[in-house]
């Protein structure tokens, strides 16, 4: 765990309206699996992300999928 962080944030990468929305989390674990699925979702269902969390009781990382930072 680290100190100095609140338990969790949430960042907004876009606004829009959302009638009754899901969260979709795809956490980092062996094989990138989670990060993977939650890719493969966005994209088949040509979704947009609209936001991420961070929190002190994960682990950092850094996952690129397709040359971009996700």
């Amino acid at each position: 765990m680290q100190k100095g962080f609140p338990d969790a944030e949430v960042f907004e990468i876009g606004k829009v309206k959302l009638n009754s929305p899901i969260i979709f989390a795809g956490f980092v674990g062996a094989g990138l699996v989670g990060p993977l699925s939650i890719n493969h979702i966005i994209e088949q269902l040509e979704m947009k992300e609209i936001g991420v969390m961070r929190s002190k009781y994960l682990p950092p990382s850094t996952v690129f999928i397709r040359g971009r930072l996700r």
